[in-house]
């Protein structure tokens, strides 16, 4: 595929593909994304801090609107139904409906990490361990 990125075995990328799966502090992300861009943590957390702050505007404070971001997804406010709390508390006892972010990928953006998932899984870099 044209422009396709493909990933050579190098400790250091090996180690930002690492961190990408895990659950990662906002610094964490923001120091990883800089490191592959070969820019500066400032401007980086500048950057991010403003996707997220257009993210929010755009899904908006009544959760009408979305946020799409072309080439990676959308984002948009849904309702999660309310259930029974399964906790031994009493058969009467529910959580309500509350509001949630949900997102979407786009096809593109699916298909070339579908694609990156599979290349990792063939290298045994996506293998599971648990």
């Amino acid at each position: 595929m044209a422009g396709e990125r493909i990933l050579s075995a190098s400790t250091w990328e090996k180690e930002v593909i690492e961190v990408m799966r895990t659950k990662t502090s906002d610094d964490a992300w923001v120091r990883s994304v800089a490191q592959e861009a070969g820019m500066d943590e400032a401007g980086v957390r500048a950057v991010w801090d403003a996707a997220k702050r257009l993210i929010v505007a755009g899904v908006g404070p009544d959760g009408t609107g979305s946020c799409i971001i072309p080439g990676f997804g959308t984002f948009t406010r849904s309702i999660h139904k309310g259930h029974p709390l399964n906790l031994g508390v009493g058969p009467d006892t529910r959580i309500g409906d509350y509001p949630v972010l949900k997102f979407r990928a786009a096809d593109s953006f699916r298909g070339e990490a579908l694609g990156t998932m599979k290349k990792d899984m063939e290298t045994g870099m996506g293998t599971s361990t648990g």
